[in-house]
């Protein structure tokens, strides 16, 4: 069963064997091709590369990728820091930040030195209470109405402002 995830964000890693692990798991699930642009549905490329081997930074368009969010998490070994901000409407009406942050005293330099296995922070929210917390106009769904243009509209535009705020 796939999930679809509207996902995007950058992970900087300590080297490029870590760089290219990610990208080995980002390859075997088709979601970046062999010259390293990540494709869409139809397999068609985006017009950026986004592996950048010089700053060893991968770089995760914003765009809708099926199963993308199962693997986020594997994504992390090796990381120096990064953001990835997801949302998703399949089945729930989820929103996540993971985050990665750089200690750059001389202490947390030399712990990042030696412990490149640090975990990201990671948090979750319903996106409907996110929106209340944030002073946002609630739509509500309505059982008696066919299509509900409306709540598919405010929810996508909910995904967007979550996107927004987080991505700045």
């Amino acid at each position: 069963m796939s999930h679809y995830v509207t996902i995007q964000g950058s992970i900087t890693y300590h080297n490029k064997i870590y760089l290219d692990k990610a990208v080995d798991i980002l390859q075997k699930g088709g979601w970046i091709n062999k010259d390293l642009s990540f494709t869409d549905e139809c397999n068609s490329p985006y017009d950026t590369n986004f592996v950048d081997y010089k700053n060893l930074t991968l770089r995760i368009p914003y765009g809708c990728h099926r199963n993308l969010g199962r693997v986020v998490d594997s994504l992390w070994e090796g990381a120096r820091e990064g953001l990835v901000v997801g949302t998703s409407t399949d089945g729930c009406f989820d929103g996540w930040v993971v985050e990665l942050t750089q200690d750059t005293s001389p202490r947390g330099k030399l712990k990042e030195d030696l412990n490149i296995h640090r975990k990201p922070a990671q948090q979750y929210w319903d996106l409907t209470e996110w929106a209340k917390a944030k002073g946002k106009e609630i739509v509500e769904y309505d059982d008696n109405v066919d299509m509900n243009e409306e709540y598919y509209e405010w929810q996508n535009q909910m995904e967007e402002e979550f996107h927004d705020y987080y991505m700045r």
